[in-house]
């Protein structure tokens, strides 16, 4: 990056010496990485320790989500003039907090090409529960480079004079944590609940003009 910056306070415990609590803010412009690039990167974030008296109970299911149960996190971030495998972003604004047994997506905006994309979301670690809604009128198309030949595919069979309106939510339960290899398909897919509403003008799908 061209410039750096890391701002932090740290309190700690006067007789453990560990840190209790953290406050940061971090800066970066004009970063540059293996997949991309950036014009400018802000994170701000806290954490704080809980009391013991205060924490949720744990166990062995929870994998590593355990080792963050004592402590509660929040970020919030922008990075502007985005450029990831050649796919430009005017802005990314997001928002997150995790305090167990919840992480919380609480914002996440994305703007493209006059277009945006905004979803909020949740895991809720105990079990494992789901859940995610977004509203969107980019041009999936100018993605393509971040998604799969298969998708791809399945997007080519479609064409539009704007973007299409979309919106959708999502509820599933995820696999046990403590699985490497889950079996998606049995035990995923049929917790899966989808719900969406698209609108779209002149379209057309394999040609069928609509």
């Amino acid at each position: 990056a061209e410039t750096n910056q890391l701002t932090a306070k740290v309190w700690r415990d006067p007789v453990t010496y560990l840190p209790t609590r953290a406050d940061y803010q971090y800066t970066a412009a004009n970063a540059r990485f293996e997949n991309g690039s950036a014009r400018a990167l802000e994170l701000v974030g806290r954490m704080r320790v809980r009391e013991p008296e205060s924490r949720v109970a744990v166990d062995d299911s929870w994998a590593w989500w355990g080792a963050l149960a004592p402590i509660e996190l929040n970020w919030d971030g922008e990075i502007d003039g985005l450029e990831l495998r050649g796919v430009p972003f005017d802005k990314i604004e997001f928002a997150a907090n995790w305090s167990a047994p919840e992480f919380q997506l609480k914002h996440l905006r994305l703007e493209q090409q006059g277009g945006t994309l905004e979803a909020v979301g949740s895991v809720h670690v105990g079990n494992r529960q789901t859940e995610a809604s977004a509203t969107m009128n980019l041009d999936v198309r100018a993605l393509e480079p971040l998604l799969t030949p298969k998708t791809v595919r399945w997007l080519s069979q479609y064409g539009w004079a704007q973007p299409p309106q979309a919106e959708a939510s999502v509820r599933l339960i995820l696999p046990e944590w403590t699985k490497a290899r889950p079996d998606w398909r049995n035990e995923v897919l049929p917790t899966l609940r989808l719900e969406g509403h698209v609108e779209a003008g002149p379209a057309s799908f394999r040609g069928l003009q609509a």
